[in-house]
C-alpha cells in the first residue's frame, strides 16, 4: 500500500493571503488538524493548523483577566508565541 493509494487527491487548502478566520473555519467545521498552504501556482508553502491557532490565542489568554491560570505547558516565550514567522513554517517537498 502506498500513500498515493489512500491520499485525498483534492485536499482542502488555504492560500497565503486567506484570512485566519477562513482557515480556522475549515479546521473547526471539518475537524482537521492541519491544512496545506498552497500558492497561486499550486506550490506547497507550509501548513496552517491547530498549533498555529493556539500560538495566536495563547498569548492573549495568558495575560487577559480571568484567562488561563496555568500556563506551565507552554515552552515558548511570549515573544516566540507572537513571532509570525512561526505560524506557517516553510518546508520543501522532495
Amino acid at each position: 500500500m502506498t500513500a498515493a493509494s489512500v491520499m485525498d487527491p483534492k485536499p482542502t487548502y488555504v492560500k497565503p493571503d486567506d484570512l485566519i478566520g477562513v482557515a480556522a473555519r475549515h479546521i473547526m467545521e471539518n475537524r482537521y488538524r492541519n491544512l496545506p498552504v498552497i500558492d497561486e501556482d499550486g506550490r506547497y508553502l507550509g501548513v496552517f493548523g491547530v498549533n498555529c491557532l493556539l500560538r495566536l490565542i495563547l498569548p492573549k489568554a495568558a495575560v487577559m483577566d480571568k484567562g488561563l491560570e496555568e500556563v506551565s505547558f507552554i515552552h515558548e516565550t511570549l515573544a516566540d508565541l507572537h513571532d509570525p514567522r512561526q505560524l506557517v513554517p516553510h518546508r520543501s517537498l522532495p
